[in-house]
């Protein structure tokens, strides 16, 4: 959905877009949020692609049963 050239190859801080079939979607790291004022299907999209790119990569935490 998203190649290379959706994305920017360099971005600095904590917020960035990724675009696809002429629509922008805006992303802020910081409280993982996604804001698209087209497209709220696109909006959707992203912030699902988002959200398990971080789960993804975020370290599993374990329950401990004592």
């Amino acid at each position: 959905m998203f190649g290379d050239e959706a994305v920017p190859k360099f971005f600095k801080g904590e917020k960035f877009h990724v675009t696809c079939g002429g629509r922008r979607a805006d992303i802020d790291l910081t409280d993982m949020s996604v804001t698209c004022e087209e497209d709220e299907v696109f909006r959707s999209a992203v912030l699902t692609a988002v959200t398990k790119l971080y789960q993804s990569l975020s370290p599993a935490t374990l329950s401990r049963n004592d």
